[in-house]
């Protein structure tokens, strides 16, 4: 279920919420994009948050939980109490898993439009920042949290069916069309980025959403790099833009994949 903000009659409301993003705006103040559970996606703003008597800035972190107080007032919304109820610790303990929340993080405010209170949506990015907190391989959960958010959201991807032709996917050579929206094989795969039998094996079971079966995913650094990047190039596709924190995730944790053997359990 989706429905729209908007202005209204003035109201103070009371929700939980993950903080999304937090940026400057004026001189002493920040806008924060929160994803609350009652309310959906909310841009707020939190005044004086810049300076250093602020009591809220604190508990407005990005990548938190926070129980919050919210000012509706017309077209603006203002953050009028805040207290952390989960800061992810583990996240900021680890540089990967940290860099992946961030990814995660992009991909929900880039997605989810203001207002938006799809069913599951909230239990999702706090079980995404959950799963990411807990699994000691960052690169495969990120992919997992993504594709369920593509699927949640309508965006999911196709794997076991052509995405040109609809026929199913029985035999290569496979490709990825982003803009078609999964796999393309036989005469179709010339319409995407090659895609290895591997790598389609590994995203079909992301695809399932099961997180034992991830756990038990181990694969080659080369089918390892075309798994994140179909899943970046799916999100971005429907972002209607690439995101800006997928290169720096690249640049700091790529050096510390664990490099394995492929091997794909059912």
């Amino acid at each position: 279920m989706r429905g729209g903000g908007g202005g209204g009659v003035a109201r103070l409301e009371r929700s939980e919420a993950v903080v999304l993003a937090s940026r400057d705006a004026g001189e002493a103040d920040r806008e924060v994009v929160l994803l609350t559970r009652a309310h959906g996606k909310v841009v707020a703003q939190v005044r004086g948050a810049r300076r250093v008597t602020s009591r809220l800035a604190g508990s407005l972190e990005p990548l938190a939980t926070v129980d919050v107080m919210l000012f509706r007032g017309g077209r603006r919304t203002t953050v009028t109490g805040a207290a952390h109820a989960q800061p992810f610790r583990a996240l900021r303990s680890d540089l990967g898993r940290f860099l992946a929340a961030n990814v995660f993080a992009e991909a929900l405010d880039a997605l989810v439009p203001v207002g938006d209170v799809t069913d599951g949506l909230y239990a999702l990015a706090v079980g995404g920042l959950e799963f990411l907190a807990s699994e000691a391989d960052a690169d495969l959960a990120l992919a997992f949290v993504l594709t369920k958010l593509l699927a949640l959201l309508g965006y999911a991807p196709t794997w076991r069916t052509c995405a040109a032709c609809g026929r199913p996917v029985e035999g290569g050579p496979y490709g990825l069309s982003a803009a078609l929206g999964g796999v393309v094989a036989g005469p179709c795969a010339q319409g995407g980025a090659p895609l290895s039998p591997p790598a389609l094996g590994a995203l079909a079971l992301l695809a399932e959403g099961r997180p034992a079966a991830v756990r038990r995913l181990h694969l080659a650094p080369g089918v390892r790099d075309e798994v994140r990047r179909a899943v970046w190039a799916l999100v971005g596709q429907a972002a209607g833009r690439p995101l800006r924190s997928a290169p720096v995730y690249e640049a700091v944790a790529g050096a510390t994949r664990p490099a394995s053997t492929v091997r794909i359990d059912p």
